[in-house]
């Protein structure tokens, strides 16, 4: 193995998406500005005139006229270019309910279109590279799971009502022992398996969005690469993996007008972030020797009681602020500096995303922001997020294993 002697630290990006027809009915006013040659995001508070605008600088920003295009080529193809010479890659999009992440990531699948997704976009460059590279043989597989009220679901598994274990082992580190693998042989086959694991993730309308993710979703590309070395004429294998995560909104709920079964599904997506957070904070301490991934199962996935159906929407939304609660903790954790702890075990979303805050990843986090005034304390709250997690210390290196 290859390793980074100093490691680095999380990419972060800033895309704030185009006012919308709701909040142009609201008459909001935008509140929202960046200036892209150094990267920085001014956000106003217009109930506090008085005040000055909080500035965030990032790695890099997109404004409300950014296509994906860009944002790929700018900062996700130099990761994806990664995962093609052995290491780990993870790209997220956190951000409010209705703040553009699923369009980042999913984007308009039209081929051709400016807005074509970050995973379309990465299903046709690892093909478009693996079609070209001489002397080097490519086994692609692909795997599509969901976080759903802290219970882990296959999408492409035989029965996706099935709720699956998290497991830690000592080479394996955290991962789902019963997730099935596919093997992909090209943009197509990735494109059926993400299309049809897509109709079974769990979504649910609030007035936010019409369309919200109501669970946490990573789809993962491993790429085995394997090359007869000139030097001793044995084959070497190194493999790359590729998570791409599309985190289920965080709402207040409040805002979404949401009751019951959604009120509890938003809670579930909130303590899952939370969870998140507990595990970044662990990181980035410096001191903390306990990582909190089992508090949900999104950090221990991202490591390496009412029973009519309004009630189980209520637990829904609880589980989601939850873990992302627990995610927002881990990257507190993991930036602080002193902190002994990092609590990637507060949710299976950090443990899940364990390797990818403070691992063998390299990870990018591209947070999703409104620029509406009436969403600023959410909008304040995702760069505040952002800006820790661009503190994050990853230690990648290349995945070898030479077959003698």
């Amino acid at each position: 193995m290859a390793a980074s002697n100093t490691g680095e630290t999380v990419r972060v990006i800033v895309r704030c998406r185009p006012i919308n027809q709701r909040e142009i009915d609201l008459k909001s006013q935008t509140i929202v500005s960046m200036n892209t040659q150094i990267n920085q995001i001014m956000l106003e508070n217009i109930e506090q005139s008085n005040e000055p605008p909080k500035q965030f600088t990032f790695d890099a920003v997109y404004p409300v006229d950014s296509v994906t295009e860009n944002i790929y080529a700018d900062s996700v193809f130099p990761l994806v270019e990664s995962v093609l010479e052995g290491y780990n890659a993870t790209v997220f999009a956190y951000g409010q309910t209705g703040s553009g992440k699923s369009y980042t990531m999913q984007g308009i699948n039209t081929p051709g279109s400016l807005q074509r997704g970050v995973i379309p976009r990465s299903f046709e460059h690892i093909f478009e590279a693996s079609s070209v590279a001489a002397g080097t043989k490519y086994l692609i597989r692909a795997s599509y799971l969901e976080i759903y009220n802290e219970s882990i679901r296959d999408l492409l598994g035989k029965d996706v009502k099935a709720t699956l274990d998290l497991k830690e082992h000592v080479d394996k580190g955290v991962h789902v022992p019963n997730l099935t693998w596919h093997q992909c042989t090209s943009v197509v086959d990735c494109e059926r398996l993400m299309d049809k694991g897509n109709k079974s993730r769990v979504t649910g309308a609030t007035l936010m969005n019409k369309d919200s993710s109501r669970s946490h979703s990573i789809f993962t590309i491993l790429t085995e690469m394997c090359t007869r070395s000139e030097l001793d004429g044995k084959d070497h294998i190194r493999v790359g993996k590729l998570n791409l995560v599309d985190l289920a909104g965080s709402e207040r709920q409040s805002k979404t007008h949401a009751e019951g079964e959604r009120l509890r599904e938003a809670t579930r997506i909130n303590l899952s972030l939370s969870a998140l957070g507990n595990v970044i904070s662990a990181l980035v301490d410096g001191h903390s020797k306990h990582i909190p991934y089992r508090d949900s199962k999104l950090t221990r996935l991202l490591q390496d009681s009412l029973g009519d159906a309004e009630g189980e929407r209520l637990r829904e939304a609880t589980r989601i602020n939850l873990s992302l609660s627990a995610l927002g903790n881990v990257i507190s954790a993991l930036v602080d500096g002193h902190s002994k702890h990092i609590p990637y075990r507060d949710s299976k979303l950090t443990r899940l995303l364990q390797d990818s805050l403070g691992g063998n990843t390299k990870t990018l986090m591209i947070a999703a922001i409104s620029p509406a005034h009436d969403n600023y304390d959410e909008t304040l709250s995702t760069l505040r997020y952002a800006n820790r997690a661009k503190n994050i210390k990853n230690k990648p290196h290349i995945n070898e294993d030479p077959l003698i």
